[in-house]
């Protein structure tokens, strides 16, 4: 079982919608307000990868555009904050659907706008049931994992995570995971 895995993890890698470490996305992009966004469309890419047949290559969809609807079903007045929800990016997708990133691409420092059609695009990636997963129930988490294939969370971090250095390589203790 742990060899099917590591195979399956394998093949996302090489198809481009996983990489060792995290989702494939611009990493500006990914230090900044749009880490959900990245998050959830790596599950998208995952999830669309798997549902294909696991195809070499597979275009990916869009986090510019989950996170300009994120922030679109966030904005409440008298709020002052940076960045979105998942609930924001769940809301913008189960609401918009998702184009692909060729259609709506990322550019650092610039607010890209999308190329005409990127709404009929989208209305070919939507969203249909989604449900809240208890994280203190474990096996609602392995549940979910195995009834769909991904899960999409979020958590907080301390401010000393900001001071990690970073890496190319993993640290040895998640080696196994990444072979």
């Amino acid at each position: 079982m742990k060899d099917e895995k590591r195979e399956h993890k394998n093949v996302a890698v090489d198809a481009g919608k996983c990489r060792q470490g995290g989702c494939r996305a611009q990493e500006s992009f990914a230090q900044g307000i749009g880490q959900r966004r990245i998050g959830l469309a790596c599950v998208i890419n995952y999830l669309r990868w798997r549902s294909a047949g696991m195809p070499k290559k597979l275009e990916p969809v869009s986090p510019r555009m989950l996170y300009h609807f994120a922030r679109h079903f966030d904005e409440y007045e008298g709020e002052n904050y940076d960045g979105s929800s998942c609930r924001g990016a769940l809301k913008g997708w189960y609401h918009n659907g998702v184009c692909l990133e060729s259609n709506w691409p990322y550019a650092a420092d610039a607010n890209t706008l999308p190329v005409p059609g990127w709404d009929s695009d989208a209305a070919e990636r939507t969203l249909g049931v989604y449900y809240r997963i208890d994280p203190q129930a474990i096996t609602d988490l392995q549940a979910a994992i195995l009834e769909v294939g991904a899960i999409y969370a979020s958590g907080y971090t301390h401010k000393g995570w900001d001071t990690v250095k970073t890496s190319a390589k993993p640290p040895a203790s998640h080696m196994p995971a990444c072979r």
